[in-house]
């Protein structure tokens, strides 16, 4: 049996004090590979360090419902460690299907850009 395909489905680089991970499949339906990646994901989480990550979703086209539900997850691990999880580069389609017709606005907060996911996970700054 060959190793989960998972992990090459991610680029993960730390940016300051969070993670910036971009996904560079085109679609995560695959069971075996939404394991893989979530497993890896919720290891970002698990170790010292920042619990700020940027999913950028710019290359994927379809997201199966693990998927989501990895995503949904990931959010709740990452908040209970006192984290934040932002996700930017939804294109339109994926936007429409996973955002308006389940609702996730109202679980993540969707940037147009990596940069600007960057900045918002920014601490803010103390006068």
């Amino acid at each position: 049996m060959s190793p989960p395909a998972g992990p090459r489905c991610l680029e993960i680089e730390p940016v300051g004090d969070a993670f910036a991970v971009r996904f560079t499949a085109r679609q995560l339906v695959d069971e075996n590979v939404i394991a893989a990646v979530g497993s890896r994901l919720f290891q970002l989480v698990d170790q010292p360090g920042p619990r700020r990550l940027v999913l950028n979703l710019g290359q994927v086209q379809q997201v199966g419902s693990a998927m989501v539900g990895k995503l949904i997850a990931l959010n709740r691990k990452v908040q209970a460690a006192g984290g934040r999880l932002v996700l930017c580069a939804v294109n339109s389609v994926l936007y429409q299907k996973m955002f308006d017709v389940l609702r996730l606005s109202q679980v993540f907060r969707v940037y147009d850009d990596e940069r600007q996911a960057l900045q918002a996970l920014a601490p803010a700054e103390r006068a």
